[in-house]
């Protein structure tokens, strides 16, 4: 099983609430080693680690219990590169994309104390993530 763990200044209240998101697929704990809006999805030792921040799971929030737990799924099978994933192009070249029905989660890979990280960015329905989160990119 995979854990979730919640950055410093994450509050008893919203662990219970990250408990009530993702029941069955995630849990929740503490750890000061990663920054207010960073989560850390944690797997066996032969997966590569796989941060979320706080954009993605509030996206996940708002979804619908089935697509939640696909999202949810699809997002810990990062960490063994599985899922429908491609590198993006032209001005989002870097970053990657994971399918998951007409949800999409962008995300890259970074390397954190000499260790291969998957960091999940931004996630969003196809019709418009794309251009959102390049305006983000803009700002």
């Amino acid at each position: 099983m995979l854990v979730l763990l919640a950055a410093d200044g994450v509050t008893r209240q919203s662990q219970i609430a990250l408990d009530m998101l993702l029941p069955r697929a995630l849990s929740v704990a503490k750890t000061p080693s990663l920054s207010c809006n960073t989560y850390l999805v944690k797997g066996p030792k032969r997966g590569i680690p796989v941060r979320v921040q706080e954009e993605v799971l509030q996206y996940l929030r708002k979804l619908a219990p089935e697509p939640r737990h696909a999202l949810s799924a699809a997002i810990k099978g990062l960490a063994y590169e599985r899922g429908d994933i491609k590198p993006l192009t032209e001005e989002l070249e870097g970053f990657y994309r994971l399918r998951v029905g007409s949800h999409r989660v962008i995300f890259e890979y970074e390397m954190i104390a000499g260790c291969r990280t998957v960091t999940c960015i931004f996630a969003g329905a196809r019709r418009w993530i794309y251009e959102i989160f390049q305006s983000r990119l803009m700002e």
